[in-house]
């Protein structure tokens, strides 16, 4: 024994040379720099063995305390400030490590006696700031890791082959305050797998949203298969959307193979609410999304529903490193199961028709980090509904396009809408527009609605271009042909009766404060007639207006063969119509009757008396009852 205290004692002067002729053949002992630390075991200062040329191990600053059992010698711990383990230096075209017979270090006899490792210690081998510390024992094996990044502590029992584990994500990571608490099970063959369950708890830092969730799986000599997984999210928030209750489960056990790197997963993921900031919500989506491939270039398939009808709408795309492809389809959708994805605040109800959409889905975008989405919107026989309109055989072809928080519609073609039959205080048909540009609109992104075209009142309606803003241009709507027949019985006045055609040019000001039109221009097309058809009312209005009794006949009957006029119309519904009429009444003769006429009248309530309202309402009501819905 005293043998074998003097060669500890003297360790640095004769270790090197005996490593080196114990090692196996290829193996090589690159460096080893010991200090003597006043008579006892010495640090390793620095130690570097090799096998073929494959750096095995690397360690600096070594210590070891050692103790007595007894008569016994015994290291009692081994300390290590850095060190680096290659396990791919011992595969298996490496020379096998093969025991030599006992190193006999004094006057060629062997050694004889026992050295017992009671503890086993390795700290500080991980980048700074963060700490490796493992502490091996007979009972059992406990590792800490710390650091700003992560933070670990568990704990193996060997004999029992179980073990627990707690780790969490301090502030600053993806995850803030990540904790998780899980346990271990091994049998003795370990090659049969290591099965893990843990639960974890956490915060989203871009969201606040509280993370929760349980995993249960096992770790084999083939891959990992995950067999149970759930994780839940009180909320997230986006600039474009908000969720509530966001859950995800496993349908199928999930496998990773580290060899290959193929991942297969098929999981189901859901929420409560999902609010569309700026439009509608969905109640209680559902998506089953399905991940397979290897992690440089993974598949995934979707098909998601939701409350109301919403569905099913199928997805199917890519994820390659840092970048997401998909497209989604959706097909023959009843129109009425969209309405819960409009503003609450727009006055319309999807009351009819179908709808199928294809969005292609791209992030990034190619020009950030923003998502970018672009597709086409096709509505079909539709039936949309309004507090004083309702409108059949809608048809909508709009492409649109998604990018920096701002949709742009239409497409270089621009997006097309047209409309069967509008019913309304003046009713219209065959109505076509189309529309380009951004939404919302902006005076650096514009809006335009090209070739809007429609039939009213037996004539028809045009407008060229409308660019929105409009920054003081005014649009022109054009009227052509508008019959004073209908004109005349949208007002059901039974005294007065009006025939003949009119034109009108009338400057749209829709971005003004107050104005809507400024001096529009109204002529007739056609000759027009008026007359006073209640002759009883004439012969009062004679008697009582003895002065105006000439102009009254003249009016019974006059055929007018020029009429040119102006009209405005402020946005409170105030409207001023200025003209000139010159005709005759061929029943008082060839003699020429000219009249200059000026009218004010409020058009919100012209538009609102009994006998326009009346009808409109009646005719809503009829659009949109439930049984003109199950036709």
């Amino acid at each position: 024994m005293l043998f074998l205290l003097a060669a500890l004692l003297t360790l640095p002067r004769w270790l090197p040379t005996a490593l080196a002729a114990l090692l196996p053949a290829g193996w090589h002992l690159d460096e080893l720099a010991l200090a003597g630390d006043g008579g006892r075991l010495p640090t390793v200062a620095r130690l570097s063995l090799s096998v073929d040329g494959c750096r095995l191990l690397g360690l600096d600053d070594g210590r070891i305390t050692l103790g007595w059992r007894g008569m016994v010698p015994v290291i009692e711990a081994v300390g290590i400030a850095a060190l680096v383990v290659d396990p791919a230096c011992l595969g298996a075209s490496r020379t096998p490590l093969r025991p030599r017979e006992p190193f006999a270090p004094v006057g060629g006899q062997q050694a004889v006696g026992l050295l017992v490792i009671e503890q086993l210690r390795v700290a500080g081998w991980l980048p700074e700031p963060h700490r490796v510390e493992l502490v091996a024992a007979a009972d059992a094996v406990q590792v800490a890791v710390t650091g700003a990044a992560l933070r670990v502590d568990g704990r193996w029992v060997p004999g029992t082959g179980q073990g627990e584990f707690r780790a969490g994500l301090p502030q600053g990571g993806p995850i803030t305050d990540l904790a998780l608490q899980g346990s271990v099970r091994a049998g003795p063959d370990l090659a049969a797998g290591v099965a893990v369950a843990t639960r974890l708890e956490g915060v989203l830092p871009l969201t606040g949203s509280r993370l929760d969730g349980e995993v249960e799986g096992r770790w084999q000599k083939d891959g990992v298969t995950v067999t149970a997984l759930r994780l839940g999210l009180d909320q997230v928030a986006t600039p474009a959307l908000t969720a509530a209750r966001i859950g995800l489960e496993l349908e199928a056990p999930a496998r990773f193979d580290p060899t290959s790197g193929q991942l297969s997963v098929v999981a189901k993921v859901g929420a409560e609410r999902l609010n569309l900031v700026d439009a509608g919500r969905l109640d209680r989506p559902t998506a089953t999304l399905s991940v397979t491939g290897d992690l440089a270039s993974l598949e995934w398939r979707a098909e998601g529903r939701a409350a109301g009808g919403l569905g099913p709408v199928a997805g199917a795309g890519r994820w390659s490193a840092t970048r997401l492809d998909g497209r989604f389809t959706l097909d023959g959708q009843a129109l009425p199961a969209l309405q819960a994805l409009l503003p609450p605040t727009l006055p319309v109800e999807l009351e009819g028709g179908s709808a199928s959409a294809e969005v292609t889905l791209t992030w990034p975008d190619g020009e950030g980090t923003e998502l970018g989405l672009g597709g086409e919107l096709r509505v079909a026989d539709g039936r949309l509904g309004g507090t004083h309109w309702a409108a059949d055989g809608v048809e909508v072809r709009m492409p649109f396009h998604f990018q920096g928080r701002e949709w742009r519609l239409g497409g270089p073609r621009g997006g097309q809408v047209t409309a069967g039959r509008i019913t309304a205080a003046i009713p219209a048909e065959s109505l076509s527009v189309r529309v380009a540009g951004a939404w919302p609109w902006s005076a650096r992104a514009p809006l335009l609605l090209d070739g809007l075209r429609l039939r009213l009142l037996g004539g028809e309606a045009n407008l060229e271009t409308l660019r929105l803003p409009q920054r003081g241009r005014a649009a022109i709507l054009r009227l052509r042909g508008v019959r004073l027949e209908q004109v005349s019985a949208l007002h059901g006045d039974e005294v007065v009766s009006l025939g003949g055609a009119v034109d009108a040019d009338l400057p749209l000001h829709l971005d003004h404060g107050s104005l809507l039109i400024e001096d529009g221009v109204l002529r007739n097309a056609t000759p027009v007639r008026l007359r006073l058809t209640d002759a009883r009312a004439i012969e009062a209005f004679k008697a009582n207006n003895p002065g105006l009794a000439q102009a009254a006949d003249w009016l019974s009957d006059l055929h007018v063969d020029r009429f040119d006029g102006t009209l405005s119309l402020r946005r409170d519904g105030q409207m001023v119509v200025a003209a000139t009429i010159e005709g005759k009444n061929p029943q008082l003769g060839d003699r020429p009757v000219r009249l200059n006429y000026r009218h004010e009248e409020n058009l919100l309530h012209l538009l609102q008396s009994l006998r326009i309202g009346s009808d409109l309402a009646q005719g809503i009501e009829q659009r949109l009852s439930p049984e003109s819905r199950r036709r």
